[in-house]
């Protein structure tokens, strides 16, 4: 019934579809002028018999196509009206046991004194474990809340010099967990520079799209290539995502970011506040207020010294490759005052 139904109703529309064209066909009929001017094919008007036809077809599509979806193709489901129900197996309830007589007690056995504890063997030795490097503690966390070009260090929530703020990241980046982060927006120099840095920490390493204050202002021919990042950080780098989740997670002890003009996932911001993180920024933002350490760097093409504070006095900034390499140097001779033997104490003469 139902397939007859929809055979009947796409007949019905169909019929109602052509009563425009049947009822406009005598306006098809050409005229003198129309024979004229050479418009007429069988008598009818070449635009009307061309536009009729179309419409014609498509008609005919649309009816096909309901009465091969609706009728011909329709799922039917076969019942078989002798077939019966299986039977259902009942199975019999178990019986009930009946109660078994109650056994006579037993005498209960006469308690024997508690034997003395033995003494416990002292436990091997663990072996000894390779000795972690030295974390320097976290400061207090800063979410400094600036604005503008970033002329000077910062350690924490104080201002510091160079030289300080240098040392202090050198120390915070002693870690056997540390991300180095580059960024696609930072000149090569700089990231190769970071580059040095992971080998000598064996960081993990990410690859941040840098946002469009990294270039405002730079010079076209001192703009960075984006794809000499991924290429420099080589191909297991990881990206934003990533990065996420191994913060999340706590797989991260340190970060350091070559820029902070970078596409850092924000739900994990207030982590930099919480580990040890150095950055090097060219403006106050929100990432560069939650670094614990904030190291001032140029922009790409900028000379060092170029631009001006609003006091009118000489900013800090410094070539970021330079100070990256020099926590790179500071590093390296703290490992080196680490490895040397301490003087033995000369004995005292009678």
């Amino acid at each position: 019934m139902l397939q007859l139904a929809i055979a009947g109703t796409a007949v019905l529309v169909t019929l109602l579809l052509l009563v425009p064209w049947v009822s406009g066909l005598d306006r098809a009929i050409c005229v003198e002028e129309d024979y004229a001017t050479g418009q007429c094919v069988a008598g009818l008007r070449e635009q009307a018999l061309f536009g009729s036809a179309i419409f014609a077809w498509l008609v005919g599509a649309g009816l096909a196509f309901v009465i091969r979806k609706g009728v011909i193709d329709y799922p039917l489901v076969e019942f078989d009206e002798d077939e019966e129900d299986p039977p259902v197996s009942v199975e019999p309830e178990p019986a009930e046991p009946e109660p078994a007589e109650p056994e006579p007690a037993k005498p209960e056995p006469e308690p024997t004194p508690p034997e003395p504890a033995k003494p416990e063997p002292a436990p091997a030795e663990a072996e000894a474990a390779p000795e972690p490097r030295p974390r320097e503690p976290s400061g207090v966390a800063p979410w400094r809340k600036l604005s503008g070009p970033a002329f000077e260090a910062f350690v924490d929530d104080r201002p510091a010099t160079i030289d300080h703020a240098i040392a202090t990241a050198a120390k915070r980046l002693r870690s056997d967990r540390v991300a180095a982060v580059f960024s696609r927006g930072a000149s090569r120099e700089a990231n190769l520079a970071l580059l040095e840095l992971a080998e000598a920490l064996n960081a993990y390493r990410y690859v941040l799209e840098g946002t469009a204050a990294a270039t405002e202002g730079v010079p076209v021919a001192d703009k960075p290539d984006p794809h000499e990042a991924d290429q420099i950080a080589g191909p297991n780098a990881r990206h934003a995502g990533e990065l996420a989740l191994d913060l999340a997670g706590s797989l991260i002890e340190t970060v350091v970011l070559i820029d902070t003009r970078v596409a850092f996932p924000e739900f994990v911001l207030g982590k930099l506040t919480e580990l040890q993180s150095v950055c090097v920024a060219h403006a106050h933002d929100a990432v560069s207020g939650a670094c614990q350490v904030l190291l001032p760097g140029t922009n790409p093409g900028e000379r060092e010294g170029e631009l001006e504070t609003d006091e009118g006095q000489a900013n800090n900034r410094r070539p970021r490759a330079w100070l990256i390499r020099q926590i790179v140097r500071t590093l390296r001779e703290l490992e080196t005052l680490r490895d040397e033997p301490e003087p033995k104490a000369e004995p005292e003469s009678p």
